[in-house]
């Protein structure tokens, strides 16, 4: 993970309310959209997800980021994330040589 240059002011952070704080907590960031989506994709494909993550371009660094938007999460987009998600893995396991069946 790599940090902005002004921490203060930069775009790597989120804001959450716990035990009635404010916590501040660097984001995560992407080199690559692909890399971005992938994240993304895996948070809506949780069943404990409410609200649908997506991916983004920062326009404060070269990164890419996640983050949740306004629309709730429907089943369907669950459902496309887990088909995205396992579709990466095998895509990924045939790379690596593990298709081979048993």
């Amino acid at each position: 993970m790599n940090k902005c240059a002004d921490s203060e002011n930069s775009c790597s952070y989120t804001l959450y309310i716990q035990n009635d704080t404010e916590v501040r907590r660097e984001k995560r960031k992407f080199k690559s959209s692909d890399e971005a989506i992938r994240a993304a994709m895996y948070m809506n494909m949780k069943e404990t997800t409410i609200h649908k993550f997506v991916a983004y371009k920062c326009t404060k660094c070269v990164y890419y980021h996640i983050g949740h938007t306004s629309k709730l999460l429907s089943e369907k987009d669950r459902k496309k994330a887990k088909q995205f998600i396992k579709y990466n893995f095998i895509i990924k396991q045939k790379k690596n040589g593990h298709d081979r069946k048993h």
